[in-house]
């Protein structure tokens, strides 16, 4: 018997896939607990739309990440920071706090986990961090940090 899944199946296949089972197992197992529907040829067509109106979503979506990627390789972000006269910080700068920059000076919202650091950031001067925004789609944030002493 074909049957579409619903939900990912362990040792059977992913969410969308047509598999041929034995006719028991589909019965008494996968339909049951929802894991799957009969592949008539009304459903094969409406997973093929499904599947077609998700394509285009995940390319708009794709579309929009490398765009803001690359206005994240365009910019640098200024960091202020208390630092001592050997230019050492008191603190650190971390993936928060560069979140929290970005959302201020240039109104992009991106998630502090996604923000990954080379090195931390302890001293005064220039930085580099990789910013996943998707699958396949990176941005290298170029980071400024100053003193804001106003000495």
């Amino acid at each position: 018997m074909k049957v579409i899944l619903t939900r990912e199946v362990p040792k059977l296949g992913k969410q969308s896939e047509v598999r041929e089972v034995a006719d028991g197992y589909a019965r008494n197992y996968l339909f049951p607990r929802g894991l799957a529907i009969p592949a008539s040829q009304a459903a094969q067509k409406n997973l093929s739309q499904t599947l077609e109106q998700r394509e285009r979503h995940e390319s708009r979506k794709r579309e929009e990440q490398q765009g803001v990627a690359e206005k994240i390789d365009s910019l640098i972000l200024r960091i202020e920071g208390r630092a001592g006269a050997d230019g050492r910080l008191y603190g650190s700068i971390t993936s928060q706090r560069l979140a929290e920059a970005l959302k201020e000076q240039f109104n992009l919202a991106i998630d502090r986990r996604k923000i990954a650091l080379e090195q931390s950031i302890k001293d005064l001067g220039s930085y580099q961090a990789q910013v996943t925004l998707g699958p396949g789609v990176e941005a290298t944030l170029r980071i400024e940090v100053v003193s804001s002493d106003s000495s």
